[in-house]
């Protein structure tokens, strides 16, 4: 079975390496060396040759999700621990390389990891408020490049409160948190006097989305098989799997908003974000389907979805 392929073992994580490298390659040698990427950020305007920051991105996106897929494996999320959330997500970033924002988007999506390594935190009552302070640490920051990001403050509030009672202090911990960015900010912009940090939060540019329809297809449909997922995961599970169970609902959460600000990313002419956005949840619920699942062509479905990837990525 090919995704038996994707087991805890040396040959998975070789098979990754070699996906993402071919992946890389492909797109590192289709760029000239003139050709940059540029990052706007307060007025201010970051440039970065492009052959260089792909050969960075490939270390940047591959070591924290690594560090992501040991978390997972280690919160036992399937019942034999599986490298195939690893697989799923070198995918799914592998389909953004090219994009002009690609400082910003593999910036966003480790702190995405980060954020989401604190989430799987919260289960541990006794030492907590170190992870809720630095999660909503997080959203405030990422809230200065998407001002919806600021919707992941009410998932850090729902994952903690499936655990534990929120009491008055962790609310507190929570909103300072996350308002010490622009506090930060602020600070920084009276000292400059230059206040286009702040208010570039709220530049917003909405238009109508124009992406490809089989592009768009193929994300419902591993959006659709994400659900699916968490379903056989929710199934599965039994009355002593309580923690795993609200783990898993946890995450089921935080894919619902990345859903919903993968949409909002389209509507700001922002496409091939959406990819960045989704890609830690999805890669999460595609591998636990296709880890879990007694479906009987979940085999050939799988390699379909691959060639699929395939096919928009080379």
């Amino acid at each position: 079975m090919i995704t038996s392929l994707f087991k805890n073992n040396a040959i998975s994580y070789l098979i990754i390496l070699v996906v993402a490298s071919a992946i890389w390659f492909w797109n590192y040698i289709e760029l000239s060396g003139v050709e940059n990427f540029s990052m706007f950020f307060g007025g201010e305007k970051l440039t970065v040759n492009k052959k260089s920051w792909v050969i960075f991105s490939f270390f940047f996106t591959l070591i924290p999700a690594w560090f992501l897929n040991y978390r997972l494996k280690k919160q036992l999320f399937s019942y034999e621990p599986t490298n195939i959330f690893l697989f799923f997500y070198v995918l799914i970033i592998g389909l953004g390389i090219t994009s002009s924002g690609l400082i910003t988007y593999i910036s966003v999506s480790m702190l995405l990891i980060v954020f989401v390594s604190y989430l799987l935190s919260l289960r541990d009552k006794e030492s907590n408020v170190n992870p809720i302070f630095n999660s909503a640490f997080i959203v405030g920051v990422l809230m200065f490049h998407n001002l919806f990001f600021g919707l992941l403050l009410l998932v850090l509030i729902q994952n903690l409160n499936t655990f534990k009672r929120i009491t008055i202090k962790e609310l507190f911990i929570v909103f300072t948190g996350f308002l010490l960015p622009y506090l930060l900010v602020l600070a920084f912009s009276e000292l400059t006097d230059n206040y286009r940090f702040l208010t570039s939060v709220f530049e917003l540019n909405f238009q109508i989305p124009n992406f490809n329809i089989a592009e768009g297809i193929f994300a419902l449909i591993l959006i659709i098989i994400g659900i699916l997922g968490y379903r056989v995961v929710i199934q599965k599970r039994t009355g002593i799997d309580v923690t795993i169970i609200r783990l898993t609902k946890n995450l089921f959460s935080f894919y619902l908003g990345s859903i919903l600000l993968a949409i909002v990313s389209l509507f700001l002419e922002l496409f091939e974000f959406s990819y960045f956005i989704l890609a830690i949840p999805l890669s999460v619920f595609l591998s636990d389907y296709f880890a879990n699942s007694k479906f009987k062509w979940k085999e050939p479905l799988f390699i379909l979805v691959v060639l699929v990837f395939g096919y928009h990525l080379f």
